[in-house]
């Protein structure tokens, strides 16, 4: 079962050899996996599995494309599968897709899970492109006067991002402080969505003109989809965490509905290259009795012109 799914832009310094030896530092340093890959810019496809068969990981070259599958069966039993795409092109992106599956019968459908590290890390980078206006990045963008139109084509729906829009207002009886630790929100949100908090109590009265009040204010925490908005409103007591947690289970929930470019898919590109492999395999079928017929008739040619001089020998 999917249970989390994002694509996002990434620039053009990111790239082919970059995306690899980040795969491979993180497999080395994680303490999670129980291989050690070898170099993988071999742009050959590749299979490695530790010693209990717990953990697989495959990695495959298609055209722009290189696709690496982690899986990796914890001691519950259940299996967790990640699916990394980079496709190489006028845009480069990324595609990231974790599955969870349970081999035993189970009621439970987990809404808990760990963003991937390896895409945080990406964009902790600074590999992240630009999604309209607004780059992706592992921080927050501040909103004051001098970026405050951005603001206002949000809240008023003008402006289409392909990642969602986290907004955080300013509480009026805090001296303007949010409640929810935003570096850490924007981090745990790279490659996911853009945090954007307001820098001042100004701001937002600013924003409650240019929006006819549509603005959340007080707070108050609006999700903008490219469709739909949800706006939370936590409580100053609330715990921190928690609330980091419910928005980022929100975002997830939402993308993972969204319908994702198959043709980046693992499975997709799979079945590709193995229909043109097949198809290959036919086509020198066919290639490879062309030759032997045509030097079956060369023979037959090379046969009838010796059996002349023979006969004229004679």
């Amino acid at each position: 079962m999917q249970i989390f799914a994002t694509t996002f832009k990434v620039n053009k310094s990111f790239t082919k050899e970059i995306f690899l030896n980040m795969a491979r530092k993180w497999l080395i340093e994680s303490p999670h996996y129980k291989f050690i890959p070898t170099d993988l810019n071999t742009a050959q496809d590749f299979e490695i599995s530790s010693k209990d068969g717990k953990q697989h990981f495959h990695l495959a070259f298609y055209k722009e494309m290189i696709l690496f599958r982690l899986i990796n069966k914890d001691n519950d039993s259940i299996i967790w599968t990640n699916d990394y795409t980079y496709m190489e092109g006028q845009q480069n992106y990324l595609q990231v897709r974790l599955s969870r599956e349970e081999k035993k019968d189970s009621r439970y459908i987990p809404l808990d899970y760990n963003v991937p590290k390896l895409m945080r890390d990406i964009v902790i980078d600074g590999y992240g492109d630009y999604d309209h206006d607004l780059k992706i990045s592992s921080h927050c963008v501040y909103i004051d006067d001098t970026n405050i139109e951005i603001a206002r084509r949000i809240i008023n729906g003008e402006n289409q991002y392909e990642l969602p829009i986290v907004y955080v207002s300013r509480y009026s009886f805090n001296m303007g402080c949010a409640i929810v630790d935003l570096e850490r929100l924007s981090k745990e949100l790279a490659g996911i969505a853009h945090v954007l908090v307001e820098k001042d109590l100004m701001v937002n009265t600013k924003l409650r003109d240019m929006t006819d009040e549509k603005n959340p204010y007080n707070g108050a925490i609006h999700i903008y989809f490219s469709k739909s908005s949800k706006r939370l409103l936590p409580k100053y007591s609330e715990n921190e965490r928690n609330l980091r947690k419910q928005i980022i289970n929100i975002i997830g929930q939402r993308l993972n509905i969204i319908k994702q470019d198959d043709s980046l898919f693992w499975e997709t590109v799979k079945y590709k290259k193995l229909s043109e492999g097949l198809e290959q395999s036919e086509k020198d079928k066919i290639r490879i009795e062309e030759l032997e017929l045509l030097l079956a008739n060369e023979k037959e040619e090379k046969d009838k012109v010796t059996d002349y001089y023979i006969y004229e020998s004679d």
